[in-house]
């Protein structure tokens, strides 16, 4: 929803985007090739393979693979971490900027109550939301 109250579809691409966000905010606690505990580790996501094949750095390190898992060693690869370190403010991790926008696409721009009820899950208020995007990021 918009600012003015107009609902406005989103499209299936727009929707698999949020999707895909949603993936990487909270990836697999486990590795999937030697399935140790990854949860508070650096992730490595396997960008070539539709299975979405999330595994951890030593595993990326090392070529491992594993049978029956669509995962190439040499594969196109993301890395990335917990998300909880400050990219624009102090006070506001990578995180909380990418729900921000997620929220913003899905509620729309200047809904800033559903925005932080819904995204941000009350850790930030609407006040906050919109004085960091409109105040650092617009």
């Amino acid at each position: 929803m918009q600012g003015d109250g107009k609902k406005i579809p989103l499209s299936g691409q727009e929707l698999q985007r949020l999707r895909n966000l949603d993936e990487l905010l909270c990836p697999s606690a486990t590795c999937m090739i030697c399935e140790r505990n990854i949860g508070k580790s650096i992730k490595v996501r396997d960008m070539d393979s539709p299975e979405n094949v999330i595994y951890c750095l030593d595993c990326q390190m090392r070529g491992n693979t594993k049978e029956g898992l669509n995962h190439q060693a040499d594969c196109t690869y993301f890395i990335y971490d917990s998300l909880k370190w400050p990219l624009i403010k102090a006070d506001w991790t990578v995180e909380e900027t990418l729900r921000l926008f997620q929220g913003i696409m899905k509620c729309g721009m200047g809904n800033w109550t559903d925005v932080a009820a819904q995204f941000l899950n009350s850790n930030k208020s609407e006040a906050e939301c919109e004085e960091l995007y409109l105040g650092f990021l617009y």
